[in-house]
């Protein structure tokens, strides 16, 4: 059977903070396969339940809050009842009643026991009771597309002869007892209840041992059933990966599909299993004893951004070595299919300095002749525009110069688009440093038929006067009818600033570009931690979104951090840390509304629990380079490298 690469995803662990799931459903959206959550109804006694305001006061049973480890009085936690509220607000209903199903399992913990007749076992078990009414009552007025799985101390192990026939219909996790399911369905004891492969990874031996182990007798009645094997709690890719690897080598690849249970982003739960299946993002598997030293690798997409989804991509990426600066033209036959190269070569020598800036390119023509304007700029003000075709397919150089001819600024970045929808004329935008401004931002026109000649357009805006600006990324677009909303009829280009700086502080500003020459500024504010931030943007039916990574970010969700009892995931302060990829996507839209909302130089965190900005951790590495494309057939925009 084909490995699809939806068969290998992630069930999303212990996000405890509801304030998350907005986001967790977001990026789960439009994905093949169902989608897997695992909260955690934490029993706690009435003393405890007093110092809540999100359950009901004065209940002598006591109450059900959401954290994996004991939680504690210093902090507010979602409950049970949120739940039920979650399920039937209107801003979820979309996520729970598409074709979709989603998975919601009840790993319930500090339970007592249950099953003794004891006051505490008797209101134990009467929360619950009225807990599932409660789901089950909203799922049928809602019409939701939505199924629970009993885990933890709801499983109806032997031990708990007072569960075996609760809440029947649902279904229930296995690890390894009872025993005797593996193999009979036997109702009178719930065997037939068991329908949920979810093995640990092993601690001490080969990681997927236990699945190595089960694969020997077909995985039991797991074989058939009708739900995906699950896997917890892989802590690195090398886990992920030896794990992937024992399951696909027992030979029965299932098409109900394979669920790392890890706290971390799905996004980045998705990269490490990319590389066993047949169509997914591209991972390149670099070796670590041949590096490559990529300074500037936006892969550039030349094909036009309103193209037919259907018709794949084309790329270009600059990289410079110690060998010299060369690029690479690349076509892609479908979304998330592996690269064609199609052409290579070398930049000629003394063309720009050894420390390029930044690339950008303005597409015209047709998809399926793709050509471009691409401009590329070095730190030392240089820039050269070139023609890629990838009909040819070839790279020619057009022309070349100097923003500055007195070198009095270094470039941070230069962007392009066309102008006023124009095929002759486009804007460049320019990011730069100079002794007056830490970080200025300025207009220039270009005209195919003088590229070596850039005139100003209106006045630059100086966006840092003082202060260290380690580095910046800006892109912009020509303006339409929906960035009018917001930049104004007279607009003819609208954009996005991310600049980092020496305090490891991420910064973003939107700016809107008028007939008239007026650049206009809005920020900038504070959103993240981190360094070497990249910025993108794109056409989505006619709307711009925005892509920004950055370096040395921080993760929001880990296995620590979704487990601790406080403070509560989005309640965290960021600090930067190394090695730690992160990514913002949304629309232009979006972008304005938080920055338009706050003051200039403040600060406004972009969280995974913001509803606008979708926010997370992809990938370990540093000084990435993002670019939007076009990604197949009802799959919008997307990009990233």
């Amino acid at each position: 059977m084909e490995l699809r690469w939806w068969a290998l995803l992630a069930c999303i662990h212990s996000w405890d903070d509801l304030d998350e799931w907005h986001q967790a459903l977001r990026k789960s959206h439009g994905l093949s396969g169902d989608k897997w959550f695992k909260i955690d109804p934490h029993f706690m006694p009435p003393e405890f339940c007093a110092s809540q305001s999100r359950v009901p006061h004065g209940d002598s049973r006591g109450c059900f809050v959401l954290s994996h480890d004991t939680p504690s009085a210093q902090a507010q936690y979602n409950s049970t009842q949120d739940v039920a509220l979650m399920l039937q607000d209107p801003t979820f209903l979309p996520f729970f009643t598409q074709d979709q199903r989603v998975y919601i399992a009840l790993c319930f913990k500090n339970a007592p026991t249950m099953c003794d007749n004891s006051t505490v076992a008797q209101a134990w078990l009467s929360l619950v009771d009225e807990f599932m009414a409660h789901l089950a009552s909203t799922v049928h007025k809602y019409r939701l597309n939505v199924e629970f799985v009993l885990d933890g101390d709801a499983a109806p192990l032997l031990e708990r002869p007072c569960l075996w026939q609760r809440w029947r219909p649902l279904a229930s996790t296995w690890i390894d007892l009872p025993w005797e399911a593996l193999f009979y369905a036997n109702p009178e004891f719930a065997y037939d209840r068991f329908q949920v492969l979810n093995l640990p990874v092993s601690p001490i031996y080969e990681p997927g041992i236990n699945f190595d182990v089960l694969s020997y007798v077909g995985y039991g009645r797991f074989a058939a059933s009708k739900y995906p094997f699950l896997c917890w709690e892989p802590s690195d890719q090398a886990i992920l990966t030896s794990v992937v690897n024992t399951y696909i080598g027992g030979k029965i690849i299932r098409p109900e599909g394979f669920r790392f249970a890890i706290n971390i982003d799905p996004v980045q739960c998705r990269l490490p299993p990319s590389l066993h299946a047949s169509s997914n993002f591209v991972n390149v598997g670099a070796e670590a004893l041949t590096p490559t030293i990529v300074l500037c690798g936006s892969a550039l997409a030349l094909t036009p951004p309103e193209a037919p989804r259907d018709v794949g991509f084309h790329s270009l990426v600059f990289s410079e070595t110690a060998l010299g600066q060369s690029y690479q033209l690349f076509s892609h036959p479908a979304a998330f299919a592996e690269p064609r190269l199609r052409a290579e070569g070398r930049l000629p020598s003394g063309l720009l300095g050894p420390a390029l800036a930044s690339a950008s390119s303005a597409a015209a023509a047709s998809a399926a002749n793709a050509s471009a304007l691409v401009l590329v700029a070095d730190a030392a003000d240089r820039f050269a525009f070139f023609a890629a075709s990838v009909g040819s397919p070839t790279l020619g150089l057009l022309a070349n110069g100097s923003f500055a001819a007195n070198g009095s600024t270094t470039t941070f970045a230069a962007a392009l688009a066309p102008l006023g929808g124009q095929s002759t004329t486009f804007i460049v935008a320019r990011a730069y440093a100079s002794s007056a401004c830490a970080l200025g931002l300025e207009a220039l026109v270009a005209d195919s038929s003088r590229l070596d000649h850039l005139k100003p357009y209106g006045s630059g805006v100086c966006v840092v006067g003082r202060g260290a600006v380690t580095s910046a990324s800006v892109a912009v677009l020509p303006a339409n009818a929906t960035s009018a909303s917001y930049c104004g009829a007279a607009a003819v280009a609208v954009g996005v600033l991310a600049f980092a700086t020496a305090d490891k502080q991420i910064s973003h500003a939107a700016l809107c570009l008028s007939s008239g020459g007026r650049l206009a500024i809005v920020g900038p504010v504070v959103v993240d931690v981190g360094s070497s931030p990249s910025v993108s943007l794109g056409l989505q039916n006619g709307r711009p979104v925005v892509l920004e990574v950055h370096g040395e970010g921080y993760c929001y969700n880990s296995e620590t951090k979704n487990k601790r009892p406080f403070p509560r995931v989005c309640a965290s302060t960021p600090s930067s840390t190394p090695l730690t990829l992160v990514y913002n996507y949304g629309t232009l839209d979006a972008w304005f509304a938080h920055l338009v909302a706050q003051k200039a130089g403040s600060v406004a965190w972009i969280t995974s629990c913001d509803r606008g900005i979708t926010h997370g951790v992809y990938d370990m590495g540093s000084s990435p380079s993002a670019t939007l494309f076009n990604s197949g057939p009802g799959r919008g925009r997307r990009g990233g490298r």
